[in-house]
């Protein structure tokens, strides 16, 4: 580097600076009558002479706090989805007049680059000595994960060649709130169970949390109380912010569409949840999670359940449980009836293990009856009951244990 681009690389003054509204609230939720001076309660630090701070705070920032942004001297640590905004500050403190400035503002996350920002189409003519060339960029994270933010200039004096420097800053993206989500299924319908909790050490507004199916489904919100007048109330009674290492849980129920039953059966993934949150006093910000996995269940082509169980079961006196089988499949089948009396230490099971069924018709429950006999009181379970495909050798068994109480005379 010459001496002449050394002295052109000090005088030119390159700052980036983070633009933020105030906290909505630090400990508890700032209460407020429509009347009251917003003024009178946060305190009042100016933006500064920064072009288009009004034009665009408008629609991004609460009536009334444009005069309440403040500028932090680093990026620091940025929430995922939270929209803000950088002041690009370039000062000539060079004798000389600056001419075709331009600025282009990228953002590096992983091996991924995106251009933000660029105004090389369109320079700045001319930046005169002790004056300064100032731009608002707006940026929105959208992934977790450490992000680079890059700023290039490129300028010439005059008629000289045109020349260029570059200024990195470094920030994490990082979520307020951690979602988790499980899943059970019911009698063919879905309920999803959402765990939220606010991670930070700010007070989080919940705006709204909502789950987005795909389209062979239907969602039922079951967080919302149904009253008399017909109006819905939310069950947390409207207290919708969380404190520093807070909980909660919402409920929704899944239902496959009328016609879209078989493709339910088959899918992965069942959609997303959106939670709409806000910290500061501005726009409100979203975090959609990844989609939701879900492993349904496959039902196996030999259905074993037990029914009409009798209400008192009495110790050493024999009783009858009704055995129905279902065959699954499209084809008759060649089935097999045994037993694991090894299974059942409380019950005996009387009968002959392995009685051959014959063929059993699809869809067509096949009834049978056995008997047992209880040996020891207290709480035991029957299974053991064993159905085997003659054809492919393959063993089903009960699709859940049947627990019953054996008391005594």
């Amino acid at each position: 580097m010459s001496k002449q681009q050394f002295l052109e690389f000090q005088s030119l003054d390159l700052r980036v600076r983070k633009i933020s509204p105030p906290s909505l609230f630090q400990d508890y939720p700032l209460v407020c009558q429509n009347e009251d001076i917003l003024g009178t309660v946060l305190p009042l630090t100016k933006p500064g002479a920064y072009q288009n701070v009004d034009q665009i705070a408008e629609g991004e920032v609460a009536q009334g706090t444009t005069n309440y942004l403040t500028f932090t001297p680093n990026l620091r640590n940025v929430y995922v989805g939270e929209k803000f905004f950088c002041c690009v500050s370039i000062t000539n403190n060079f004798i000389k007049e600056i001419r075709g400035v331009g600025i282009t503002v990228k953002v590096t996350v992983g091996t991924t680059s995106q251009t933000v920002f660029t105004t090389m189409n369109k320079r700045k003519d001319i930046i005169l000595p002790n004056n300064s060339y100032n731009h608002l960029v707006p940026i929105r994270p959208e992934k977790n994960g450490k992000n680079i933010l890059s700023v290039i200039v490129k300028y010439h004096f005059q008629r000289e060649n045109e020349t260029t420097f570059s200024k990195d800053l470094t920030y994490s993206v990082i979520s307020p709130i951690h979602v988790k989500a499980s899943t059970t299924i019911l009698n063919s319908k879905i309920f999803l169970q959402t765990h939220l909790q606010n991670i930070t050490k700010k007070v989080v507004c919940l705006n709204e949390v909502k789950f987005e199916s795909i389209n062979c489904f239907n969602v039922i919100d079951c967080n919302n109380i149904e009253m008399n007048n017909n109006e819905k109330n939310q069950t947390f009674s409207g207290k919708m912010h969380l404190c520093f290492k807070d909980q909660r849980k919402y409920l929704f129920q899944i239902t496959p569409k009328e016609g879209f039953e078989e493709k339910a059966k088959r899918v992965t993934t069942i959609g997303k949840i959106i939670v709409n949150w806000q910290t500061k006093i501005s726009s409100s910000k979203k975090i959609h999670t990844t989609n939701v996995p879900i492993k349904i269940p496959v039902r196996p082509e030999i259905e074993i359940t037990i029914d009409k169980i009798p209400e008192d079961v009495i110790l050493e006196q024999v009783f009858e449980v009704e055995c129905r089988i279902l065959n699954r499949t499209n084809d008759k089948l060649p089935l097999r009836l045994s037993y694991q009396y090894e299974k059942m230490k409380g019950i005996l099971i009387n009968g002959l293990s392995g009685v051959d069924l014959g063929e059993i018709e699809p869809f067509k429950p096949e009834i049978i009856t056995i008997k047992m006999f209880p040996i020891f009181p207290g709480i035991q379970e029957i299974k053991g009951i064993v159905i085997t495909n003659l054809i492919t050798k393959q063993n089903f068994t009960i699709i859940s244990p049947i627990k019953l109480v054996v008391k005594k005379n």
